[in-house]
């Protein structure tokens, strides 16, 4: 798993994240790592509770370390990792979309470090439908489902507010009509990465 988690970050998440949202650019000969480990989180604690923390990009590292480092909780991590149809406790690719997510957070870090954090968190959730992966679940099920009056810019920090910063995030790129012929890549002659 950890073999193929390396390649899916290697062969899909870099890139098509550092297409969308620029490129690493800095830290120890820009090298990226991923960190996973069980995070010490309220769930840590106590496992009657229902919500973690599926990963973090985690700053401190590049400014005391000059390390790009990026954190993935181990959590039920059979059951969160890979292909997952026909289990029914698993979610598929959940823990390839949480780097994604992460990633984006390490990426806008270097382009625009004082960003809203409901843009911010937006783009994140975007970044996981761009490597198409599920975007699904918790974020969008709180906002759409138990929380639909949530503030788009008034940051609580909740599941819900992740929901609405990525809906928003997915109405403007269907507006914008993405790249206008369905595809996934971003449009060199208008971010001029080859146009």
């Amino acid at each position: 798993q950890i073999d193929y988690l390396g390649e899916e970050l290697r062969s899909q998440i870099v890139e098509v994240d550092e297409d969308h949202f620029g490129p690493i650019a800095g830290g120890q000969d820009n090298a990226l790592i991923t960190l996973v480990y069980n995070v010490t989180d309220g769930s840590y604690y106590d496992c009657a509770e229902t919500t973690y923390t599926a990963g973090y990009f985690a700053p401190e590292f590049l400014t005391e370390y000059d390390l790009n480092v990026m954190v993935v909780d181990a959590y039920d991590w059979a059951n969160r990792i890979g292909d997952q149809t026909g289990n029914p406790i698993g979610r598929t690719e959940l823990y390839e979309g949480v780097i994604a997510h992460e990633l984006e957070h390490l990426l806008q870090n270097y382009s625009d470090p004082g960003e809203l954090s409901w843009v911010d968190e937006g783009l994140a959730d975007f970044a996981v439908f761009l490597n198409d992966y599920d975007v699904g679940g918790s974020h969008l099920t709180y906002h759409q489902v138990f929380h639909r009056e949530t503030s788009l810019t008034r940051w609580g920090g909740g599941l819900e507010n992740y929901g609405a910063s990525y809906t928003w995030t997915q109405y403007l790129w269907e507006q914008a009509g993405g790249n206008g012929d369905g595809t996934y890549t971003p449009d060199g002659e208008y971010d001029d990465a080859g146009g």
